[in-house]
């Protein structure tokens, strides 16, 4: 089980699920103590927080601006932040991409232990949930949000 320590960062996140007050801000507080916990928190347990924004994102967000807007204000930032990774370095750099290749790198990442546990590539979907998207979905998100809890709950148990 995680230390009491790190349950107590999470449980600001986990009551506002609870409570279906959740934003998308705070999914993406979920990547942030992730990272920040990434030592004390096994891969197995980190996969299954990051379940919850990487559904959230891949299935319920989108842009708060433009495609051109977006890419064009994040597309260095993203590619600086996977350097090693060249194939999606090089698609950042490009800036043709879009909302769903954010999620296919959140998956890519999620995928291996080595990525997961980077201190750089989780940002791009954090800054990505943080800044630059919203809910398409208000009820439907509400409604979920008691489901991830119970998932947030059972992860932190782990």
């Amino acid at each position: 089980m995680l230390a009491l320590k790190v349950q107590v960062e999470f449980a600001e996140v986990l009551g506002k699920l609870r409570e279906r007050q959740a934003t998308v801000s705070d999914l993406s507080q979920l990547l942030s103590l992730v990272k920040l916990h990434k030592r004390e928190i096994p891969d197995d347990v980190k996969l299954v927080i990051l379940s919850i924004p990487n559904i959230v994102l891949r299935d319920n967000c989108e842009l708060k601006n433009s495609v051109g807007e977006w890419v064009s204000k994040n597309g260095e930032y993203f590619a600086g932040n996977c350097a090693e990774l060249e194939e999606w370095s090089e698609k950042f750099n490009s800036k043709c991409f879009d909302l769903n290749d954010m999620s296919n790198f959140m998956e890519y990442v999620l995928e291996d232990p080595g990525r997961l546990n980077s201190d750089f590539y989780l940002r791009n979907p954090e800054v990505t949930l943080r800044d630059d998207v919203c809910i398409k979905s208000e009820r439907k998100f509400q409604n979920e949000q008691i489901i991830y809890a119970m998932v947030l709950e059972k992860a932190l148990m782990m």
